[in-house]
């Protein structure tokens, strides 16, 4: 894979997800100097999704302007008040009285304002169409927002998307209150793994995030991501099955010269390595890593290829790598393999092929903010500790061999971060992410869309059937996030048609709530019914989701008392069913919506444990318990209160 030039890598803003620029197509790069891979874990040096050139115009000025929320460093301690800066950015020109507010989430890169100024965007046309405000909020770690003073080891401790899910919560409520906005629809966007944080969002806090669109958002952790490589390769050969045929032979051929001196002589001219292999046979890491820098400009070009944004659009495509691959030039396979080298390095600026594995860990090993691999390093450290998604070979029969076991990204974990991320620690750490929010088979999130592409690698982590009313869209064509890029007259049907479901969801949740239903809890977006024929927890609980919805869950104090209120309404004597139990587990009680347990409100000498008693009741107004939690028999036939979220 080509490399950055050190004077590219300072005249250009290395972006990330949702963040700045992509760097424009320059000349070969004299010096010839290796600084970064292209692809580090999946994500390009840019961020995993591209930004769009911010429109210039004079009414943008204000809303270009970065402002900053004094954020808690840690939202599971209570014992530390430490606080830092987050970055975000407000646009309020098309907000009006009952509008909804739309908050694109930043992810792992640097945020941009550009998102919420580019009037060509979808998210914008919706902002403009419902009458919404606009804000960009900054991922903690990322860009400018620093919590900490370095990136030590020690210090990241407090980089995960849990954290990250809290500091969009205390965002919400703080521009609530800042703004003095009563009850208001916030709708949250993303792409790729801040996609995955709007779903999370929606699903962990729908007492004030109404909807969500999570643009090609890998919900599910997997350490060996077996699958993006295979997806990688069925996307290459659908367009050209020549394309794929060489490539699987000019990786076959790369290993056979790797294994004679001559040969690794041929590929130090051929691929411009620097250093060059010798005549000693190199290190297994040194190899890997230049099998993972080869198969990474295909990687990329998959990833992204026609993408309406930046050279992705007609140049960086499947057709164009492919056109390399299947030219009839007298090339040999190895040599077009050069050529696809030359052709996604000279996008950044081109430069010599970096080998050495040990220079690349050593600059993934630097700690400051202000290394040109601090946005990589914060994002491996979340691989390496919360999601796995490690791109290996290590499935049979792919175009590119077994060249790239998981092995080597694990070792990674170990040599950037400490002889305490290994392969057991990694997969614990997935299985417990994949356990905290429900994986793809358990996601609960209600009124989101979950748009992905069928080129797109990623989506084979995504959630792609609908379950009520989370949408799953799979648009057969397209890459990673292209929803979220200006339509075009060459947009495939599916695209069209994913941001028409978009409006479409976004649409439902601005309309008022359902027949039966209405507000209780200003501030929240939830819409309540009250049963009052009696029934069984189960069959309350059943009822509730034929209308759209779930048993009650409540959150915090106020929504508590609001609720116990509501429910004497029919009977002040009688006790009501909500969404709370622990049929799942014994020792764990949840809400049948899926939502945070934070809150809770026990009688005294509560929750009590017997067998039969695992389904939660609100205490009667007019009782002796008013508003208090206790437990019950799930077959005790009583009131019950729905909620929809709206």
């Amino acid at each position: 894979m080509m490399r950055l030039s050190v004077a590219l890598l300072l005249a250009t803003a290395i972006a990330g997800c949702l963040s700045a620029s992509l760097p424009q197509k320059e000349e070969q790069n004299v010096e010839m100097k290796p600084l970064r891979k292209i692809m580090i874990h999946g994500r390009p040096i840019h961020g995993l999704v591209p930004t769009p050139v911010e429109e210039n115009k004079p009414e943008n000025k204000a809303a270009t302007t970065p402002a900053y929320y004094t954020q808690k460093l840690d939202h599971f301690d209570n014992t530390t008040q430490r606080t830092f800066q987050q970055r975000y950015w407000y646009n309020p020109a098309y907000l009006k009285s009952g509008g909804p507010i739309f908050l694109m989430l930043g992810g792992e890169g640097p945020a941009s304002s550009s998102w919420i100024t580019t009037d060509s965007l979808y998210f914008d046309t919706m902002a403009k169409k419902y009458n919404a405000a606009m804000f960009e909020l900054e991922h903690r770690y990322y860009g400018e927002t620093r919590p900490t003073s370095d990136q030590s080891t020690s210090n990241l401790k407090w980089l995960s998307s849990r954290q990250a899910v809290e500091d969009t919560a205390a965002f919400i409520r703080a521009m609530n209150s800042v703004h003095q906005w009563t009850n208001p629809k916030w709708i949250v966007f993303g792409g790729s793994y801040s996609g995955a944080l709007a779903a999370w969002m929606r699903q962990n806090y729908p007492d004030i995030v109404a909807g969500a669109v999570a643009s090609s958002g890998p919900v599910f952790a997997k350490l060996d991501f077996l699958e993006y490589i295979d997806v990688v390769q069925t996307s290459l050969r659908t367009y050209s099955s020549p394309c794929a045929d060489n490539i699987q032979a000019g990786f076959v051929q790369l290993q056979q010269m790797m294994a004679t001196a001559a040969g690794r002589k041929q590929l130090s001219t051929t691929f411009s390595l620097c250093p060059a292999f010798g005549d000693a046979m190199p290190s297994d890491k040194d190899i890997q890593n230049f099998y993972d820098t080869v198969m990474g400009n295909f990687m990329y070009t998959v990833q992204y290829s026609q993408d309406n944004v930046a050279y992705f659009a007609n140049e960086l495509t499947i057709p164009a790598v492919c056109a390399k691959m299947t030219a009839n030039n007298g090339k040999s396979n190895v040599q077009k393999l050069a050529d696809v080298n030359t052709f996604v390095g000279g996008f950044f600026g081109g430069g010599c092929t970096g080998t050495s594995y040990n220079d690349f860990i050593k600059g993934m090993q630097s700690t400051s903010f202000n290394s040109p691999y601090a946005d990589s390093r914060s994002w491996v450290w979340q691989t390496c500790t919360e999601f796995g998604y490690f791109q290996s070979t290590d499935q049979t029969n792919n175009i590119f061999g077994s060249t790239v076991p998981v092995s080597f990204y694990v070792d990674q974990c170990t040599a950037i971060y400490g002889s305490q991320f290994n392969q057991q620690t990694i997969s614990q750490s997935v299985d417990s992410t994949d356990a905290f929010y429900g994986g793809r088979d358990n996601y609960k999130g209600t009124n989101v869309v979950l748009p992905n592409g069928s080129v797109d690698p990623w989506h084979a982590l995504g959630i792609l059937t609908t379950k009520g009313t989370a949408t799953a869209a799979l648009i057969t064509g397209t890459a990673h996030c292209a929803d979220m890029y200006p339509p075009r007259s060459a947009d495939p049907p599916g695209l069209t048609q994913a941001r028409i479901t978009i409006d479409q969801k976004i649409a439902s949740i601005m309309q008022p709530c359902p027949a039966g239903y209405s507000v209780v809890v200003q501030g929240n977006n939830n819409c309540y019914k009250l049963v009052s024929s009696a029934k069984a927890w189960q069959d309350a609980e059943n009822q509730c989701v034929s209308e759209g919805g779930h048993l009650a869950s409540v959150h915090n104090a106020f929504e508590n008392a609001a609720l116990s209120t509501f429910a004497s309404a029919a009977n002040s004597n009688a006790n009501t069913w909500i969404g709370l139990n622990n049929m799942n587990s014994p020792t764990s009680f949840t809400w049948s919506d899926g939502s945070s347990t934070m809150y809770t409100n026990w009688a005294n000498g509560q929750p009590m444990q017997p067998t039969a008693m695992h389904c939660v009741q609100q205490g009667a107004k007019g009782s002796s318990s008013p508003a208090l939690w206790m437990t019950a028999s799930c077959s005790m036939a009583q009131q019950f209160v729905c909620s929809i979220n709206q």
